[in-house]
């Protein structure tokens, strides 16, 4: 393959080839999953809107908590070690948890000051299905699963934010009221460390944050993956063998304690914790974990500090943002839906029944044009229709059946979207 070479050059030449292709493969990853997943982000903005109204934006914290102290919880099984310590001194710390956290911490009467929520789908919303304990503030992605703020309001004071801020959806939105991003790595715990930082937090305690899983267990006892676990088991397999089976299926198994590929794929996101949040001291409780080399341990008698001073300041900066102007919004963007429907409508009425190659050719390229006329009116069209388009574009078919597959595909994406902004129009 490489003659020229040395076979030390050659190994080399061949890690580095492996590296690029590898890389590819990850960022093609990257892209259709963002695909799949801005559709249902895009769908749960629109049925979280009602809820902007209801809420603050995060921006009224920015910096509110200056050389503050906080623990930041996680629901790995080393939580289980401060349980006590924090119970039996809950007033003498601000807890700030995730929100897989949240139930397990509200079974052991510790009542969460913060509870970040960022997920979309429909399991981490449980937590605050099977749990009911109110709890002061909920740091909520407006791309998060509808069921949370039902769920919440009333109960609990929201403040929203985004994880993508280049959501074509929020861009829109932003034009009407604020949706601020916190920069994050698109996980839970990321965005909880996110959002203490643009809060101004000056020293963290990471707790429960393993990243791995010490005693072959994925969760502290209580959390609704152990629970869903235990319902798993019975006399013949055991909850130890169902969940050592888990585990060795997806996991490096040969170490202790055993981690997995995303766990490992995180290292060089917490390599830069100090460049990227150089003004807050990040620590962390390890135990059984996983030794993190690039976070500094820590002691929890070191993040004493009154809770009720954070509570203070966020109660007086808090406020409903009760003047939006999001029903014009959303009543702007479905007029605008609703034409090029109309439009896509005929010319898949020109379409359907038509076989002579050269209109078809031309109806076709009549389409593209449509379709990127009406998304340059409605940025959420790039959005909705982005993998209808590179399916098509890709197709390895006729022209017609390529056409028809864009059309209809089109139609029934538009509809969809059509339908769930009707339903908010009429909550907002």
């Amino acid at each position: 393959m490489l003659p020229s070479l040395t076979k030390e050059e050659k190994d080399n030449a061949n890690i580095f080839y492996t590296n690029i292709l590898n890389n590819m493969e990850k960022e093609l990853s990257n892209i259709l999953t963002n695909m799949y997943f801005e559709n249902i982000w895009t769908k749960n903005i629109i049925f979280n809107s009602e809820y902007i109204s209801k809420s603050s934006d995060v921006s009224i914290l920015k910096d509110a908590f200056k050389d503050f102290k906080a623990l930041l919880i996680c629901p790995g099984p080393t939580l289980e070690y401060s349980i006590k310590k924090i119970k039996n001194n809950r007033e003498s710390f601000i807890v700030i948890c995730v929100d897989t956290a949240y139930s397990v911490l509200c079974k052991n009467n510790i009542i969460p000051d913060f509870v970040v929520t960022v997920d979309g789908g429909f399991f981490n919303s449980l937590d605050f299905i099977y749990e009911s304990a109110d709890f002061p503030y909920l740091i909520m992605d407006i791309a998060c699963n509808k069921i949370i703020p039902k769920r919440l309001e009333n109960k609990t004071n929201i403040i929203r934010f985004s994880s993508n801020e280049n959501l074509e959806l929020i861009k829109y939105i932003n034009d009407y009221t604020a949706i601020s991003a916190l920069n994050t790595s698109s996980t839970v715990a990321s965005t909880m460390i996110d959002f203490a930082y643009y809060t101004g937090f000056k020293d963290v305690l990471l707790i429960g944050f393993d990243n791995s899983y010490p005693f072959y267990q994925r969760h502290i006892k209580h959390t609704l993956s152990y629970e869903y676990m235990i319902n798993k088991t019975n006399k013949i397999k055991t909850f130890e063998s169902y969940y050592f089976n888990t585990i060795k299926n997806n996991t490096n198994i040969d170490v202790y304690p055993p981690t997995e590929f995303v766990f490992e794929n995180q290292i060089e996101y917490f390599k830069s914790f100090k460049d990227k949040y150089k003004n807050m001291n990040i620590k962390r409780l390890t135990y059984d974990a996983v030794k993190i080399e690039y976070i500094e341990e820590g002691n929890i008698d070191d993040f004493v500090f009154d809770r009720n001073m954070a509570l203070n300041i966020a109660d007086k900066k808090y406020k409903e943002n009760d003047k939006t102007n999001i029903k014009e919004a959303f009543k702007k963007l479905k007029t605008i839906l609703e034409e090029f429907k109309i439009e896509i409508l005929n010319i898949y009425n020109e379409a359907k029944n038509n076989n002579d190659e050269e209109k078809i050719n031309n109806i076709y390229d009549t389409s593209i044009k449509t379709i990127k006329t009406y998304q340059e009116k409605a940025n959420i069209l790039k959005t909705i229709l982005s993998s209808t388009m590179m399916m098509s574009n890709r197709a390895n078919s006729t022209k017609r059946n390529k056409l028809i597959f864009l059309l209809t595909e089109t139609l029934s994406n538009v509809t969809y979207f059509l339908s769930r902004i009707n339903i908010a129009i009429k909550k907002l």
